[in-house]
């Protein structure tokens, strides 16, 4: 279960092995071989692969049916306030624009081989 997740997400993400590896400061076969099933990860790492592909270890792991956490009004509101503050007049085409420069930088940083 967690090296099929593994290997969708790397492959969604159009993430290498490699270059898993290297965020994960392993080499390419242990990717390998966590998704092969042979060698389970540590906690520690099952945590930072979590945290590389934005998805819970219980995705992971199988016990979540979907890789998106839950998006909630708390959650919203947790976000905006990181990004704004004590400023509560930010509109939903604000949030959008955010959004947007957010998934700009993330397809250059993809392109420039930091992540």
């Amino acid at each position: 279960m967690l090296g099929e997740k593994l290997r969708e997400l790397r492959k969604q993400n159009s993430v290498t092995q490699a270059k898993l590896a290297n965020y994960l400061n392993l080499d390419a076969s242990s990717v390998a071989k966590y998704e092969s099933g042979k060698v389970t990860p540590s906690p520690d790492i099952l945590l930072k692969i979590a945290q590389y592909f934005n998805v819970s270890v219980d995705y992971l792991l199988g016990k979540e049916p979907d890789s998106n956490p839950p998006n909630d009004d708390a959650e919203l509101d947790k976000f905006q306030f990181a990004l704004f503050g004590t400023h509560d007049e930010i509109s939903e085409e604000m949030m959008e624009d955010v959004k947007a420069y957010a998934r700009f930088k993330l397809e250059q940083w993809k392109k420039q081989g930091k992540i």
